[in-house]
């Protein structure tokens, strides 16, 4: 899953901007398939653990979660800090 997603990134991110690896590797000083990797990891995590609770919410609320986990950090989203 993991794999599939990371090539799935990739694809999108080589629409969005082909230069993506060397901006990634200049930006980053972790190797730039170890970013996306993790990122993937915790993104996979998040829909699991949405999965769950799948009877309680709507797509809209998992969009809505999924959103929140990307532009915020995980305290923020908990409303400990602004």
């Amino acid at each position: 899953m993991v794999e599939y997603a990371n090539k799935e990134f990739a694809v999108r991110m080589e629409k969005m901007n082909p230069n993506y690896k060397a901006i990634l590797a200049q930006e980053q000083s972790l190797p730039p398939e170890m970013v996306l990797g993790i990122f993937d990891i915790n993104i996979i995590n998040v829909v699991l653990q949405l999965i769950k609770y799948n009877d309680e919410l709507s797509p809209a609320d998992m969009r809505r979660y999924i959103a929140g986990y990307l532009t915020r950090t995980p305290l923020q989203f908990l409303g400990l800090m602004q």
